[in-house]
């Protein structure tokens, strides 16, 4: 990729410390969950919509969203 640039200032401390599940270290070690928290802070990125209630899979991922 000759334009890719890395995205600094993500990490366990972009998370708000009144965030739900913020005192888990689960939470606050996942990776995922700390990008996402710095989208969300940093670029207004919006939670997913939750997913229609008939046309869920039972079986499928759980939709998760920032509550």
């Amino acid at each position: 990729m000759a334009n890719a640039r890395p995205i600094l200032g993500w990490g366990e401390h972009s998370i708000p410390l009144d965030a739900t599940g913020r005192s888990s270290r689960l939470y606050r070690t996942c990776r995922n969950w700390q990008f996402a928290w710095w989208l969300r802070l940093n670029r207004d990125v919006p939670d997913a919509p939750p997913l229609p209630g008939g046309d869920a899979d039972e079986n499928g991922p759980e939709q998760l969203t920032f509550a």
